[in-house]
């Protein structure tokens, strides 16, 4: 079941389900800090724009569809099931949990939690 989100994610999330990296990137603050996973954070803009390129070749798009969403002062968490479209296989839908931190009107940081083993060709898990 989706709920509703505040105008400023649902804007955020149009953008990035859109595919449009500057309108993305102008939601960040310039000394953003982007984590996914266990991955190395990337900081500032720079960084975020440089690491879009790993997905080239595999994710065509995606829909985020928010099942929670909790705000607390500049901190945002959402539960989302996230379907990747990807490229020359069927589209896969994971869940997706999000931490999102506003300095201002722009996001500070940004932590995604997700299992991409289905996205990136493994199972759950990234077997398969």
């Amino acid at each position: 079941m989706a709920v509703e989100v505040e105008d400023w994610v649902a804007d955020l999330y149009r953008a990035i389900d859109g595919g449009d990296a500057d309108a993305v990137l102008a939601f960040y603050a310039d000394d953003i800090v982007l984590t996914f996973g266990n991955a190395p954070a990337v900081v500032g803009k720079d960084q975020v724009r440089a690491g879009h390129g790993s997905w080239d070749g595999v994710v065509e798009g995606m829909r985020h569809t928010f099942r929670s969403a909790v705000t607390a002062g500049d901190t945002t968490v959402l539960e989302a099931d996230v379907e990747y479209r990807l490229v020359g296989r069927p589209s896969v839908t994971v869940p997706v949990a999000t931490f999102l931190r506003r300095k201002g009107d722009h996001v500070a940081e940004l932590r995604i939690y997700a299992d991409l083993g289905p996205v990136f060709g493994g199972g759950a898990g990234g077997e398969g």
